[in-house]
């Protein structure tokens, strides 16, 4: 009889172990869950400061190109990227030449010409008029 409630007893404190190891898992469970969703929330604010950082750094402006107001976020413009502006593509495989003046741009570049290959600084409300040429 002794040895039976021995081994009763040994049950007995097997199954407190293993029901203390499956609340244990439960309890770490719910840790891990509620740090995943911290990570989660942690990484989303990062998220939202690097993009009001780069707002910061590169203030969006709005160019008028052809008379129509476009979005600009970078601090320079390229030859290139006023024709995209202005026509929506370039292609520069198409032989196909434009024009490109500005005004009301920065100090030192309030107007010009931009010629292919080249870039100016930028300012809110700059102005580019583009135009197709016959050039070969």
């Amino acid at each position: 009889m002794e040895k039976n409630q021995h081994e009763g007893e040994l049950l007995r404190n097997e199954s407190d172990e293993i029901r203390e190891l499956k609340e244990q898992v439960a309890h770490n469970k719910v840790e891990k869950d509620l740090a995943e969703e911290i990570v989660q929330r942690e990484e989303a604010d990062i998220e939202q400061l690097e993009k009001k950082i780069e707002a910061l750094e590169h203030p969006q402006v709005v160019l008028i190109v052809n008379a129509e107001p476009k979005d600009w976020a970078k601090p320079k413009i390229s030859y290139k990227e006023v024709v995209i502006l202005a026509f929506g593509t370039y292609n520069e495989q198409d032989g196909a030449e434009y024009s490109v003046d500005y005004s009301k741009g920065p100090e030192g570049h309030e107007q010009g010409i931009l010629d292919k290959g080249e870039s100016v600084p930028v300012k809110n409300k700059m102005r580019f008029r583009v135009t197709p040429t016959n050039r070969s």
